[in-house]
């Protein structure tokens, strides 16, 4: 079981690796932030549902 564990996050760390490999190929790529990065991502993952504190003072910076 494990090697079966280990063998998928190699697939997707290659899987991943390409995507940035194809994202840095790219000329003039437009700008991303990072909270639109990561709501594209967590939807590419099958998220449909995401609970938090609205607001920023529970930011650590």
């Amino acid at each position: 079981m494990l090697a079966a564990t280990e063998k998928a996050l190699e697939a997707e760390m290659n899987r991943l690796k390409l995507a940035v490999k194809t994202l840095q190929g790219e000329e003039k790529s437009e700008e991303i932030y990072i909270g639109s990065y990561l709501l594209a991502r967590l939807e590419e993952l099958g998220v449909t549902s995401m609970f938090g504190v609205p607001g920023d003072f529970n930011l650590g910076f």
